[in-house]
């Protein structure tokens, strides 16, 4: 079986595989079928190659980190940040689309689903885009200073992307090989503009079945959440 990759798209699609029309007990049974990163001893260690120019290193490395302590809380696996690659389960590199293949005006972001191939645990985010770690508007002056040279009250404000949110879903696919939901307002959802920013029911059953249960965070489970939604907004 070939390697599958996930595109989440400015245009609200994508272009992995999503199932409709089912319950999700069928879509748990369906989730099989695009594998599990699996750790060892309960680890998984991840790298990061590069940075965008418009997102500082500081504020990556906190959209990665937040990204994979949404399912930390949720499941019995810990993320440690490396300084090989070598080492790392999973990376992350900013890339354009002269540099990647796969990217393309549409695509933000993509991640295989860990099926077993060479390319398990890749994730690359596409720096056409302005990420932040909000998706709040900015001044077009700092999107585009050809057209826009200057800050300005007059200048419309411009579209930026959730950094975190978008490898949040993007690790649902590369680690957990969760394929979209057919509901919107979660996380797994096969729209971005109706994507939840945090793990709802359905992902965190779905992500569960796979991995198990923290159970060892459980009593401090909804104080770490409150903390965590805010640090990662």
């Amino acid at each position: 079986m070939e390697d599958m990759i996930c595109r989440a798209k400015t245009n609200g699609t994508y272009d992995s595989v999503s199932v409709s029309g089912v319950t999700l007990e069928q879509q748990i049974q369906n989730d099989v079928k695009f594998g599990f990163l699996k750790p060892t001893n309960g680890l998984l260690k991840y790298f990061i190659h590069n940075f965008d120019g418009e997102i500082s290193e500081k504020n990556t490395r906190r959209a990665v980190g937040m990204a994979l302590f949404g399912w930390r809380i949720r499941v019995p696996i810990k993320f440690r940040r490396v300084k090989d690659w070598i080492d790392a389960d999973i990376t992350i590199r900013f890339s354009s689309e002269d540099e990647d293949d796969i990217l393309d005006k549409n695509t933000l972001a993509y991640m295989f689903y860990p099926l077993g191939g060479i390319n398990d645990g890749k994730c690359v985010v596409n720096t056409r885009f302005f990420w932040t770690n909000d998706g709040k508007g900015v001044d077009m002056h700092k999107i585009d200073p050809m057209h826009y040279p200057h800050a300005s009250n007059s200048n419309p404000i411009g579209k930026t992307y959730d950094l975190d949110q978008v490898l949040r879903h993007e690790f649902g696919h590369g680690v957990f090989g969760l394929p979209h939901s057919h509901k919107d307002n979660v996380v797994m959802t096969g729209n971005e503009s109706r994507m939840h920013e945090h793990l709802q029911d359905e992902d965190v059953i779905r992500a569960q079945a796979k991995a198990g249960i923290n159970n060892s965070m459980s009593h401090r489970l909804l104080q770490m959440l409150g903390w965590y939604e805010k640090r990662s907004d």
